[in-house]
């Protein structure tokens, strides 16, 4: 008898430009910047708030060293026309994102903003880690679990701290030390994978 491991769902990492509006083709468009993204529903109580007050009151000298990108569904109604007033690398898209820009959004960010109040399982969580992209979290239950499986996957702070939590990402940006070849194994299953495809091999033969 073989115990099957609970592969994980993968798609395609690639997007077609033509599935790109003109609007997500435009952001993240500077390499020589930090990027940021929150994708998701712009909620209360996904931060999405806090997320406009850290960037909103950036130095001038921080946010021209960022972009920011807020996409999803506006479901409390959020006026983010002062935040995008800002900086001219402040880009809100309220609205579905289909797969395409989703894919072309968390290929091109160097960090995914999780200021979440609170949360019983996260699937930007999963997204991010997916995509290998550091995540700058609340420490809600969820994310401190998550963090002490994967240490190496973010970031994660009280809510009071996490305007500096993004100021010292900013200053001191390197997602080199992120995702060790140990944590991305045991979150890919890899132990039990292996162990599966061998046993299966040898049933083969």
């Amino acid at each position: 008898m073989l115990y099957v491991p609970h592969f994980r769902y993968v798609f395609k990492k690639s997007y077609e430009k033509s599935g790109l509006s003109d609007d997500i083709a435009a952001a993240f468009i500077d390499q020589g910047k930090v990027r940021f993204l929150f994708f998701g529903n712009l909620s209360i109580v996904k931060g999405v708030d806090l997320v406009t007050d850290v960037f909103g009151h950036l130095s001038k000298e921080q946010r021209d060293k960022v972009e920011l990108v807020i996409a999803g569904k506006n479901v409390d109604g959020m006026d983010f026309s002062s935040l995008c007033s800002t900086s001219p690398n402040f880009k809100v898209f309220d609205r579905h994102i289909n797969d395409d820009e989703m894919v072309y959004l968390y290929s091109r960010t160097d960090y995914v903003l999780l200021p979440y109040r609170k949360s019983s399982q996260s699937g930007i969580f999963a997204m991010a880690a997916y995509f290998r992209k550091p995540m700058l979290m609340t420490d809600i239950p969820y994310f401190r679990k998550m963090m002490t499986k994967y240490p190496s996957f973010g970031r994660c702070v009280p809510e009071c701290g996490y305007g500096k939590l993004v100021e010292d990402t900013i200053m001191n940006h390197s997602v080199a030390e992120f995702y060790t070849r140990e944590d991305c194994d045991k979150s890919d299953d890899r132990k039990q994978t292996d162990a599966f495809m061998n046993a299966f091999n040898a049933m083969l033969e």
